[in-house]
């Protein structure tokens, strides 16, 4: 098969600069008649995760586009780095955002108590919603930050009034404590990066370009059981 030419608007990476939110193109491989490695096609473009340079001079590219994470690019050999990869023409460094990791620690940490949860409980159409929705904000893939993370925080109460209602299963109702901190940290993480200086930059520029879209998601069913579960602590409290 032909070698694919670099497309327009695409130009060849430097390895030495390839870093965090570059957006790249990754190789088809295809092999020669005499053993070589060459591109014989690109693949869609997607964005750089992280770069971890090892000892022995291979690279560990972490990959991820808007719907799913892929698996990481393993440039394990001077060969595949002479075939490389692309970026678009004219790149410039992407800025560090040191927020995006900072949201992806906190969200990973309520999708665990979620898949917890959805094991005994059982996947329902709310339930997938609300994974869904994490494992996209887990990747900052967001058209307004702002209204997710509401979003988030509506979503699990609910799941907090559905887990515990006294009709369920035991075994369900057992997993209570993990509905109550899924909720109780989804609060506290809109808390936290509402005052957070690199978070609260993201926030305004994501509510500058959506404007009053967090009362625009919320579901009103979800609203009325999260209320009616901080309503429950406080009597029992």
């Amino acid at each position: 098969m032909a070698r694919a030419v670099v497309p327009d608007g695409w130009e060849r990476a430097d390895w030495d600069d390839l870093t965090a939110f570059d957006l790249i193109r990754t190789p088809v491989y295809g092999r020669a008649e005499n053993g070589g490695l060459y591109p014989r096609g690109w693949q869609e473009p997607l964005e750089v995760r992280g770069v971890t340079r090892l000892d022995s001079g291979a690279l560990v590219i972490s990959l991820d586009q808007a719907d799913r994470g892929v698996d990481p690019l393993f440039v394990s050999s001077q060969e595949m780095k002479e075939v490389g990869v692309l970026w678009p023409a004219g790149r410039t460094r992407p800025e560090p955002q040191p927020w995006r990791e900072k949201l992806r620690v906190h969200i990973a940490d309520i999708a665990d108590d979620v898949e917890t949860i959805r094991r005994p409980f059982g996947t329902t159409p709310d339930l997938q919603e609300l994974a869904d929705l994490l494992a996209r904000l887990e990747r900052a893939h967001s058209e307004s930050l702002f209204a997710d993370l509401h979003r988030v925080v509506s979503a699990t109460g609910y799941l907090r009034v559905q887990v515990g209602d006294s009709n369920q299963p035991h075994e369900v109702r057992e997993i209570r404590s993990w509905s109550v901190a899924a909720h109780l940290k989804a609060k506290h993480a809109l808390e936290v990066f509402a005052n957070d200086p690199d978070f609260a930059w993201a926030l305004r520029q994501t509510h500058e370009h959506h404007p009053g879209t967090a009362g625009d998601h919320m579901d009103e069913r979800r609203s009325t059981c999260a209320r009616s579960s901080a309503s429950s602590s406080r009597s029992s409290s």
